[in-house]
């Protein structure tokens, strides 16, 4: 059976869904084939997560980060080593994420995995963190109750002078003559980009794997008043694009070299000025 079939919408709506908007619960098949899927088989994947990964050593090179969403462990794995840390800690909403991630790196004194519910503050116990980084966590939140609680919580465990790093869709990229290699996502015909509106969402790898789901809508204006609400100083907005410049830029012209070597893949939508795919959001917390 192919990952389409496992995956495909009918079947997320039997196992995944309750009631009411649909909401995707991201465990066990899902989480593990997601995870596998976004990290290794996803070209256009990769480049973003390496930019964001040289914005938060700046922050974090020998210190601690804390990895919110960390599902079964393989980002947080990539962020030790990306973010130059001393100890990556994972937190996840799901209990069964927390302890296959527990499991697969019960060896490394360098990564800690911790279950914390979604409506519950981030433990005392964990420490204070030099950085927290949430990769494609935004779009997984259907309320703003749930949104703020979770800029609040990261707030307060950042040490002072910490950073909070946000990767996700950018908005653009919902537009009708948008079109990307990897990913295939639309509003309802009837819907237009608003706060906690569903979209769907297929992402499909190079070998012609696909995993659908749902995802929600959030304006950068509505995460930045979020951000500043909570505490957070220095809000950046950053549309990834081929044409950057800065440190950013450097470092993606690089990576985007090196994806177009390894995949032969000689140019995507995923990074044009018209509408870029991906979109960093990042603030600090104040000294």
């Amino acid at each position: 059976m192919t990952l389409h079939k496992i995956l495909q919408m009918d079947d997320l709506n039997k196992q995944f869904w309750g009631a009411g908007l649909p909401e995707t619960r991201w465990v066990n098949g899902l989480s593990e084939q997601y995870d596998k899927l976004l990290q290794e088989a996803i070209p256009s994947d990769i480049a973003p997560y390496k930019v964001a990964f040289e914005l938060i050593k700046f922050y974090a090179t020998g210190g601690r980060v804390l990895d919110i969403g960390c599902l079964n462990g393989t980002n947080t794995e990539k962020l030790v080593a990306g973010a130059e840390a001393s100890q990556v800690v994972g937190i996840d909403i799901q209990p069964e994420n927390v302890e296959k991630a527990n499991d697969r790196y019960s060896e490394r004194e360098d990564m800690a995995f911790a279950y914390v519910p979604e409506n519950s503050p981030i433990p005392d116990s964990l420490g204070k963190f030099n950085a927290a980084f949430a990769g494609f966590v935004i779009p997984t939140i259907s309320k703003i109750e749930s949104l703020d609680g979770l800029i609040r919580k990261t707030y307060n465990a950042l040490a002072p002078g910490g950073l909070f790093a946000t990767l996700q869709l950018n908005p653009d990229s919902l537009s009708d003559d948008s079109h990307y290699r990897y990913y295939h996502h639309s509003l309802p015909s009837d819907a237009i980009y608003a706060d906690g509106k569903p979209f769907n969402n297929s992402l499909e790898s190079y070998r012609g794997e696909k995993v659908d789901f749902v995802d929600y809508c959030w304006r950068p204006e509505t995460i930045y008043r979020l951000m500043n609400d909570a505490g957070f100083a220095n809000i950046k907005i950053v549309n990834l694009r081929a044409s950057m410049n800065g440190a950013m830029g450097k470092r993606l012209k690089a990576e985007l070299a090196n994806m177009q070597e390894n995949f032969d893949i000689k140019w995507m939508d995923e990074w044009s000025d018209r509408a870029s795919l991906y979109q960093i959001i990042y603030a600090e917390k104040p000294e």
